[in-house]
């Protein structure tokens, strides 16, 4: 069965890090982590379809629990992380540290 259209599209995207990177999830988020079922199925079906059997055996394609909110949280994460850097002098930001 060859997969087109959104589907397709979604997995070519999401496909190449369990040939690379062998990871145990991939959490997918935004708009795809809001359609429906059938599309999150089909991305699965591309992704187990495209890649080695070793590298799925245990691989879990899941919706992002933040929903629409990822970016956001992200960003802030970011933010909060670069502030508490500064705060500690970390040198990579051209801070000394002492004052």
């Amino acid at each position: 069965m060859n997969a087109t259209g959104p589907r397709a599209t979604s997995a070519t995207c999401v496909s190449p890090p369990p040939r690379v990177f062998n990871p145990s999830v991939i959490v997918v988020g935004g708009d795809v982590a809001n359609a429906q079922e059938q599309l999150l199925a089909g991305i699965q079906e591309v992704v187990y379809q495209r890649s080695l059997p070793l590298a799925t055996r245990h691989l879990r394609i899941v919706r992002s629990p933040l929903a629409d909110r990822a970016g956001v949280i992200g960003a802030a994460a970011m933010v909060i992380e670069h502030v508490l850097s500064l705060e500690r002098g970390s040198p990579s930001f051209g801070v000394s540290g002492d004052g």
